[in-house]
């Protein structure tokens, strides 16, 4: 053991003489999505205190690229590491012109149908969420004339159709319960 000791102190003396520099901004945005994907609050908060960019992704010549921290956090139901990185600057993206709907809106649409409850409520009440957003199909809004001359009747997803798939009845309810208190919500929409 005291060998151990003794040659774990000589490399140590010998590294700590090479000026100190820390890891490289690509292997800490690496780093910050994977902590993020496993949802890892602390770990995030650490890294991005090292020195890693809550948002972009450095390419090279002053130019940047969102990062998938939010992405990977959003997808695996991580709502405190959501939370964090919406509150430092990220974002799911820009609206388009074509859908009523905001990425957020389809972030906690796609939430919905993989049951992360806390994951809703996070979007819903702290960062405006719409919930009673909706989705016709992709393929609707690209060949609207073939759908209407058909008559093909589509399924439309909504926030509550994905509720209403879930196998916890409680902690369905409950966030049925948030989304009937909210100022956006209208039962009317529903018929």
């Amino acid at each position: 053991l005291s060998s151990f000791k003794k040659g774990f102190s000589l490399k140590r003396a010998a590294t700590s003489a090479k000026p100190a520099s820390g890891p490289s901004q690509d292997t800490l945005t690496d780093v910050l999505e994977e902590v993020a994907a496993e949802g890892s609050l602390s770990l995030v908060k650490a890294v991005i205190g090292m020195g890693a960019d809550p948002i972009y992704r450095s390419t090279g010549k002053l130019k940047r690229v969102k990062h998938e921290a939010l992405a990977k956090a959003t997808l695996n139901g991580r709502a405190k590491v959501v939370d964090y990185l919406l509150r430092e600057g990220a974002s799911y993206g820009e609206s388009t012109k074509r859908g009523n709907y905001s990425p957020m809106d389809r972030a906690v649409l796609a939430a919905a149908y993989k049951g992360h409850a806390d994951l809703i409520n996070c979007l819903v009440i702290s960062h405006g969420a719409n919930p009673m957003v909706e989705q016709w199909p992709r393929e609707m809004y690209d060949a609207q004339h073939y759908w209407a001359e058909n008559q093909v009747r589509l399924a439309k997803t909504s926030l509550l159709d994905g509720l209403s798939k879930w196998k916890n009845v409680d902690q369905g309810m409950t966030t049925l319960r948030l989304i009937v208190q909210h100022q956006d919500f209208d039962p009317t929409a529903l018929v």
